[in-house]
């Protein structure tokens, strides 16, 4: 194995690591941006609850639901949560301008395996090849993201 081959090898672990926390990172903004929103809709809420009878009435008064100190948790949740975004939005942007480097095709094995974590056995079956030319072709690709 010449130095040249054990770079590539090393490259290769750094850009998988990569791409296996992107598509991480992008559930997480998902989840974050989720979140921020339930929060906002909780916070316009806040102030007259929607009562169904009188009975139900009885269970709501003074609830956490509707108290002040609620509303400064979810202002404090909102504004970490804020804070957490831009970075993940950077780590995804890292990996995705190194993405914009495929073609269609390229991009779909990536997606396969990285954000669908499908085996290279399970790829090697959708395209008819074999697991070996599959690893190959895998490792192509991601060497061109790397170079």
């Amino acid at each position: 194995m010449t130095d040249y081959d054990y770079h590539d090898r090393s490259d290769l672990q750094v850009i998988d690591r990569e791409l296996r926390n992107h598509y991480e990172y992008k559930k997480q903004l998902e989840a974050v941006n989720e979140r921020i929103a339930e929060i906002d809709a909780q916070l316009t809420s806040i102030g007259s609850p929607r009562i169904m009878s009188p009975d139900e009435a009885k269970y709501q008064k003074g609830t956490k639901i509707y108290s002040n100190l609620n509303m400064l948790d979810l202002f404090q949740e909102q504004d970490e949560l804020m804070k957490k975004k831009p970075e993940l939005l950077y780590l995804i942007g890292r990996v995705q301008v190194k993405l914009n480097k495929l073609n269609a095709e390229e991009l779909k094995l990536i997606e396969q395996r990285y954000k669908y974590k499908k085996t290279l056995r399970e790829l090697a079956q959708n395209t008819y090849n074999g697991k070996s030319t599959m690893s190959r072709k895998l490792d192509e690709v991601l060497l061109k993201i790397i170079k």
